[in-house]
């Protein structure tokens, strides 16, 4: 900029000295327009070089990493509006540690020690983020102003597969990188260290989170046992690419697995908030139980409000009475004479409480029908003895074709 131009004493004298405040007059002139147009454009990849901090202010301008410290995830505290301009914390040419104490926390003080402060400046100067990226400033503006309107890719997959509203919005952090992984806040200057709190020896990052923690694997051998064969992949880009396939060839799968990484992520933040990290079984539990409700085809109104759940009709399971838990078992066999047996607790809302799968070998799916109800002898834990009744419901139409069991329930 040149300072002693006519045109510049002009605009300064009538629209300020900062061209960077945003400030928009009642019919302004069509220089000022096109100026502003291009400031609005060039604020988001130029940082403030600091000499005395007058121009600068200290909320809503760059001047500490690439971010405005009001879009930054960080600890300030501000107790009187003494302090919106950089030029308050700097004193005879230095940065005055005491004021910084007052607004900042012991993180954010550090780093901006380390910013220098070029007093041989006769003002404060913008300079651009990236300087040795290779790119011209028009691309760079390009880039940075078309990726953040960019279309989100995983809406029509994440549609198709009918996710909850706090899963779906769990995944759409995912997608926008803003999830809270200890990798981002290191970057970020709000903690010191990026290992996994579970104790893996790898950095927490948005790929770890989605796959490459030993927990999450854990997660996903045990639904392998249950016979939920989940595909292989190591990364958030290759997550994208088999949900997207599921989303059009089994969505009831590809909801189970967006499931199954958000009860792991939430399990994990109670374990750094001081909680304890829920097991791999009730993880899975829940996983299936929410991809199950997540196609539901209405609700029972006339029974406490409890969901229909996926592929049930109405006359084949009915909630129980208020304060009960109901449990369905089943048993089937393959060709190989491989059997599995598998049970569900739920409450009188539809809510599963615990499940249970094994694996056999027999041949007579009648005795695997039997054994599916005695094995609830093992089972059944003290808490449930605490309800007011509890009911068995068998689904064992080869019990009851045999004559070994009636038609009404056993209670």
């Amino acid at each position: 900029m040149k300072p002693n131009t006519l045109l510049n004493r002009v605009l300064r004298a009538r629209y300020g000295d900062v061209l960077w405040n945003g400030i928009y007059r009642n019919n302004p002139s069509s220089t000022w327009k096109i100026i502003q147009n291009g400031a609005d454009f060039l604020f988001p990849v130029l940082r403030w070089s600091i000499s005395n901090g007058e121009y600068v202010d200290t909320f809503k301008d760059i001047w500490i990493l690439d971010k405005t410290l009001d879009k930054w995830s960080t600890f300030v505290s501000i107790i009187e509006n003494n302090y919106n301009k950089v030029s308050d914390f700097i004193t005879n040419g230095s940065w005055d540690i005491d004021k910084l104490k007052f607004c900042f926390g012991k993180l954010l003080i550090d780093l901006i020690l380390s910013i220098p402060i070029h007093s041989s400046q006769p003002e404060d100067k913008m300079e651009c983020i990236k300087k040795i990226s290779g790119k011209s400033v028009a691309a760079i503006i390009y880039e940075k102003k078309f990726n953040a309107i960019s279309e989100d890719e995983t809406y029509k997959w994440r549609k198709k597969l009918k996710l909850k509203p706090k899963i779906d919005m769990f995944w759409w952090r995912i997608s926008k990188n803003s999830i809270p992984t200890f990798a981002l806040l290191s970057y970020r200057r709000l903690i010191n260290h990026e290992g996994c709190p579970r104790g893996c020896l790898d950095t927490e990052n948005t790929d770890h989170i989605v796959r490459r923690c030993f927990f999450i694997n854990k997660v996903f051998k045990l639904l392998e046992e249950w016979n939920f064969g989940t595909p292989e992949f190591d990364s958030v880009e290759d997550c994208y690419q088999v949900l997207s396939r599921l989303a059009n060839i089994n969505p009831f799968l590809g909801n189970l697995i967006c499931s199954v990484i958000f009860y792991c992520y939430k399990s994990r933040n109670q374990l750094i908030h001081g909680g304890c990290d829920d097991s791999c079984y009730v993880i899975a539990y829940r996983a299936v139980i929410q991809s199950i409700s997540s196609f539901k085809n209405g609700l029972i109104r006339e029974n406490w409000n409890a969901n229909q759940l996926f592929k049930l009709s109405k006359s084949s399971w009915l909630p129980p009475p208020l304060g009960w838990i109901k449990v369905n078992v089943d048993a089937s066999i393959f060709l190989n004479n491989s059997t599995g047996i598998e049970g569900i607790f739920r409450d009188y809302k539809g809510r599963g409480l615990a499940a249970f799968g094994f694996h056999t070998i027999h041949w007579d799916i009648a005795q695997k029908e039997l054994l599916a109800i005695l094995s609830l002898r093992d089972l059944i834990k003290d808490w449930m003895l605490e309800a007011k009744g509890e009911m068995i419901i068998l689904n064992a139409e080869d019990l009851k074709k045999n004559g070994l069991v009636g038609d009404r329930a056993m209670t």
